[in-house]
């Protein structure tokens, strides 16, 4: 540690004499943290040589490293905590001065501002000064213990290779320290150019709605889910339990579901693809056009999200809404068919966006934003649900609303019905006798029947009595 001057020790903490090569002083509780992370071998076994009392060390000179004055003394501080591994508290020459000083702190019994002075140092502006210069020493000091200019060059290779780093993902409590101090550390150590371009933080993953746990029972491991549930169902399932900093939650419901809808959807494309030969061809007619438009849309909004790591998110928009965009122009065009360019476009155009996430489709090329996205949108509001939603207590997706922005809707309005609901009106207004004032239910079945409806189950013929 650059620039100590002090070591301090709470006094009454107990403490004992460790074997390791050479005696360590510390706390029961940072032997036992050290043997289990490898640095006092062998793993997994401490040898107190004695037990110690830290009020008798309080006044003794130690040597320390990388100071201008290679001495300091032990001294007493009764906050320090046995919690804190490993028990000790260090103190500096350049940031406890300057934080001391504007704080009028004359003794430890001073807790309040000493707690405000360790918040400024811990997560304030010392890194652009002081605390930098320490940074940059080290990094002087570090080159000298390369075994051979082999190495160095290795190691700069290595460096000029994987730098700078695109993301790092982390939990998110790790926020106010190790994720902090790498942005200090780069800042201090690389330029502008090597720097990190982004960090991701994150939930912690539940398990149908309650904590991981293997004392409760309540765990499943990656290789235990893809041998139950498959890798493609998994991954899925994996996307949508949740980003953010939410807690993501893994429901095996959701991924049982997952199979089948997976299944269902591959099988569809194969079919599709197989009878490309009896869709329709020639012009484009108004649902056409608005089809391709929504399709569209949904590449851009779904890129979006993949840039943003939103991947929950983004397998709505990907998978969930693409699906129910082509149910809406299956059933729209329904009397005409299909355009068959437009059926092998969503095909592609669903096996890309959704090849990052979870499906083992051909095509690895990653999702592309439309050129030219038209913001025209055909959707009449069908709803692709996805696994398990709308059952009570089950995730329901929660579209993203800002209050503070404008809110406005868009409507659309037909100006004709489609042409088998005109031949259902119809068919009621022909059945309908205006001297008895009521309808002759047997004729609308008749009607329907000789119509076609009932046999497509376009319309559904129910006799009821009010």
């Amino acid at each position: 540690m650059y620039g100590q001057t002090n070591c301090f020790v709470g006094t009454g903490i107990k403490r004992g004499v460790f074997d390791n090569q050479e005696a360590y002083v510390c706390t029961l509780r940072a032997a036992r943290n050290m043997v289990f992370q490898g640095v006092i071998t062998p793993w997994g076994n401490i040898e107190q040589l004695a037990k110690l009392v830290a009020s008798i060390i309080v006044g003794t000179k130690i040597k320390v490293q990388l100071v201008v004055n290679p001495e300091a003394y032990v001294l007493p501080l009764d906050n320090v905590l046995a919690t804190k591994s490993p028990s000790i508290a260090i103190y500096g020459d350049m940031t406890a001065p300057a934080i001391v000083k504007p704080f009028k702190i004359q003794s430890q019994k001073e807790t309040k501002q000493l707690a405000e002075a360790k918040e400024i140092a811990y997560k304030g502006g010392f890194v652009r000064d002081s605390m930098i210069e320490a940074d940059w020493c080290l990094r002087m000091r570090n080159p000298k213990i390369l075994s051979s200019r082999m190495s160095a060059d290795t190691l700069k290779y290595e460096c000029e290779y994987f730098y700078p780093f695109d993301i790092r993902s982390s939990a998110k409590d790790l926020v106010p320290n190790q994720l902090t101090f790498a942005l200090y550390n780069h800042a201090a150590l690389f330029p502008d150019d090597k720097r990190p371009l982004s960090m991701r933080t994150n939930g912690h993953l539940m398990l149908n709605g309650k904590k991981m746990s293997k004392s409760t029972g309540n765990s499943l491991t990656l290789r235990e889910a893809i041998e139950k549930f498959g890798a493609d169902a998994t991954r899925l399932s994996l996307a949508d339990a949740g980003g953010g900093l939410e807690y993501a939650n893994f429901k095996q419901k959701t991924a049982n579901a997952n199979i089948l809808h997976a299944h269902t959807f591959l099988c569809w494309c194969e079919d599709m693809a197989k009878d490309q030969a009896n869709l329709r061809t020639g012009p484009r007619n108004y649902h056409d056009i608005g089809f391709e438009n929504e399709v569209n849309d949904l590449i851009n909004i779904t890129h979006s999200h993949y840039e943003a790591t939103n991947y929950n998110d983004a397998l709505k928009y990907g998978f969930y809404e693409l699906q129910s965009a082509r149910d809406w122009y299956r059933e729209v065009t329904s009397d005409v068919g299909m355009r068959r360019d437009l059926v092998l476009y969503w095909i592609r155009t669903a096996a890309l966006l959704i090849t990052p996430s979870p499906l083992t489709l051909p095509n690895k090329s990653g999702p592309t934003s439309s050129p030219n996205p038209n913001p025209f949108n055909m959707h009449s509001g069908l709803h692709h649900p996805r696994p398990g939603q709308g059952q009570e207590g089950e995730h329901r997706y929660s579209a993203p609303f800002d209050p503070k922005k404008p809110k406005s809707v868009r409507i659309y309005a037909a100006k004709e019905f489609p042409e088998w609901q005109n031949t259902a009106v119809q068919t009621v207004k022909d059945a309908y006798d205006e001297k008895e004032d009521k309808v002759d239910d047997a004729k609308i079945r008749q009607l329907l029947v000789e119509n076609g409806l009932i046999k497509d189950k376009r319309v559904e013929y129910r006799n009821v009595t009010v």
